[in-house]
């Protein structure tokens, strides 16, 4: 999903600038290059702001990666990117989210966090579309982004149409 998530899973060498985290799904080190201050913190998690970005463990999911709490071990989103063009959310509403948090296209990538739904037939995955993640690569921050727009649903079943 993102190239400076590439590679975090904890491989024995030490890197003096990681920050290592044992985590439900292993242990990772998060670089500079993967890490993220969420000044706001993420909705009903304000007082945590440090996050890394890490793939997920699982080859057959990787287009879903781990937004891990640096605060707090026990927490990890597991998030899936959202396109800027094309995508589930309208261009209007990407600009609105990129222009608020005064970050260029250029510089910023989307993501949705995941959540997972009990059906009668197992289970579903559903993303938030109403509050996306907003990372700026230039500056290794990011935001959760409350649109304006209220016909975004919390709970979007992911389709495979959404992982092209």
């Amino acid at each position: 999903m993102y190239q400076s998530a590439a590679s975090n899973k904890v491989q024995g060498a030490a890197n003096p600038e990681a920050v290592s985290v044992e985590t439900r799904f292993g242990c990772f080190d998060f670089t500079p290059a993967n890490r993220f201050e969420f000044p706001q913190g993420l909705v009903g998690f304000s007082q945590l702001r440090q996050f890394g970005l890490g793939n997920f463990p699982d080859p057959n999911l990787a287009d879903f990666n781990l937004l891990q709490s640096i605060d707090d071990a026990s927490l990890t989103f597991i998030v899936h990117p959202l396109p800027l063009d094309g995508g589930p959310i309208a261009s209007s509403d990407v600009e609105e989210c990129f222009n608020a948090s005064n970050v260029s296209l250029a510089h910023g990538h989307l993501a949705s966090i995941v959540t997972i739904q009990p059906t009668g037939n197992g289970i579903q995955l559903c993303i938030n579309l109403r509050a996306p993640i907003l990372l700026d690569v230039s500056r290794m921050r990011g935001r959760q982004f409350v649109l304006s727009n209220n016909d975004y649903p919390v709970r979007c079943p992911l389709s495979r149409k959404l992982n092209d």
